[in-house]
């Protein structure tokens, strides 16, 4: 989906974003849905792929020894912060190139921390597979 462009850049083609093909379309669904959605998650990719995202926008949700997966994590948008939203990922390391890849979609979180059903997202992403 996308790498680090810069002609100079450090980073260029060593952090690569992709998309499961089975969540294409939900995807464009939910960027096209809010405009707000759309530019959070277009800074969100440039502070990843540029290598430069903090905690608060990508971070491990490994809540139990085993769990590998990272969020991206969509806030704010505007008046009053109306996006909570994660990106579930896997992340793969091959040859110093980091490839992530966005495995499912949760809008909305209400709820501090991981609860039942966050948790239970989080071990089926984890046990997806991906070759890249």
């Amino acid at each position: 989906m996308r790498s680090e462009i810069g002609k100079h850049s450090k980073t260029k083609g060593k952090i690569n974003i992709y998309i499961d093909p089975r969540l294409t379309y939900d995807l464009m669904g939910y960027l096209a849905s809010d405009k707000a959605r759309m530019r959070e998650f277009d800074k969100r990719v440039n502070y990843i792929v540029r290598d430069i995202a903090n905690k608060e926008i990508f971070r491990t949700e490994n809540f139990e020894d085993g769990i590998d997966v990272w969020a991206i994590r969509i806030m704010g948008g505007g008046k009053g912060g109306k996006l909570n939203d994660r990106l579930y990922c896997k992340k793969v390391e091959q040859g110093g190139i980091k490839h992530i890849v966005i495995g499912h979609i949760y809008i909305g979180k209400k709820v501090e921390g991981l609860n039942a059903k966050l948790k239970s997202i989080i071990s089926t992403v984890n046990n997806y597979e991906y070759q890249v």
